[in-house]
């Protein structure tokens, strides 16, 4: 299970935002909650746009979890992660011990901008747009099949 379902599955606010955007857009989307490892293109099928955000660096196998939205993915993912190492020329990704990184235990990998690249690349994305870093820490990039 990821870190990420169990956190929100405890929030009692975490669905606010979208049920707010869905009743305003009028929305006919269908929310579903389940954790990366469930997920299967095969039930739910496959998304122009699949957004992971804020999840990689919770992920006890970053690369499946890559591999995993490009299954679901037929055009484009846009991902959002904690990176670390940006000074390191070559693909690396640092590890945090414990709960060593922002004093919570399901933080686990800071990858660099090179390491993402190559994780999306060898996950089944044909390019990719690193975006630049903000907030010290944070970067997004676009991935496209």
């Amino acid at each position: 299970m990821s870190s990420d379902f169990f956190v929100w599955k405890n929030v009692g606010t975490k669905d606010a935002g979208y049920d707010f955007a869905h009743k305003e857009l009028g929305s006919k989307a269908t929310k579903l909650i389940s954790s990366i490892e469930d997920l299967d293109a095969q039930k739910i099928g496959t998304f122009d746009l699949v957004l992971m955000l804020g999840v990689l660096y919770h992920a006890p196998d970053p690369l499946g979890y890559l591999r995993k939205a490009r299954s679901l993915c037929s055009e484009m993912l846009i991902l959002e992660t904690h990176v670390d190492m940006l000074d390191y020329p070559k693909a690396a990704i640092a590890y945090y011990e414990g709960d060593t990184l922002a004093k919570d235990p399901t933080n686990f990998w800071g990858p660099n901008t090179a390491a993402v690249v190559g994780m999306l690349k060898d996950s089944g994305f044909n390019r990719v747009l690193p975006q630049p870093v903000f907030w010290g820490s944070r970067q997004a990039f676009h991935a496209y099949v």
